[in-house]
């Protein structure tokens, strides 16, 4: 029971914060800088980078958009679990919230759903910047899947404990 209700509550914390609690950015202007560097997206995470060099800059750029946005989703997570689950007691709690905070899987969401949504080189320059962007309402959707995964593991888990426990007490 109380998993489903961290579990409940923790969707819950992690969507408000992602539409409403969001740094977000504004009249940021940078000399050099595309005009859409640094900008927030109200439907969006995004994260903004450039790289010095030839039209190879670009793909680096790229590349160092995807390891912002896994930080930057890591990061998010992080504030959610400090800010509403730090003083948690219960020990299935904890670790229901430490195995939400390690995603092994994370990197690969981000490479199959990461949106390019603006990229562009300056030759005179020679820099290449790069906006990647993952729709809130995708990261959301994946991190509700997480936590029902979680949840089913870790109640399977207690329910194959109970099962040890009782069969240990009538030997």
């Amino acid at each position: 029971m109380f998993l489903e209700a961290i579990a409940l509550s923790l969707v819950k914390t992690l969507s408000s914060f992602l539409f409403s609690k969001m740094l977000v950015y504004s009249d940021i202007n940078i000399q050099g800088a595309p005009s859409w560097y640094q900008k927030a997206d109200s439907e969006y995470v995004c994260v903004s980078t450039y790289n010095e060099g030839g039209l190879e800059a670009v793909d680096v750029a790229k590349d160092n958009a995807k390891k912002l946005l896994i930080n930057k989703i890591n990061e998010i997570i992080e504030i959610v679990v400090y800010d509403n689950y730090r003083n948690l007691q219960d020990k299935s709690e904890k670790l229901f919230i430490s195995t939400f905070l390690k995603d092994e899987e994370l990197p690969t969401f981000v490479n199959k759903n990461i949106d390019y949504k603006n990229i562009e080189y300056i030759e005179k320059s020679k820099l290449a910047f790069v906006r990647g962007c993952i729709g809130k309402d995708t990261l959301l959707g994946y991190e509700k899947e997480r936590i029902g995964i979680i949840k089913n593991k870790l109640t399977h888990k207690r329910a194959d404990n109970a099962f040890d426990e009782l069969d240990n007490s009538t030997n």
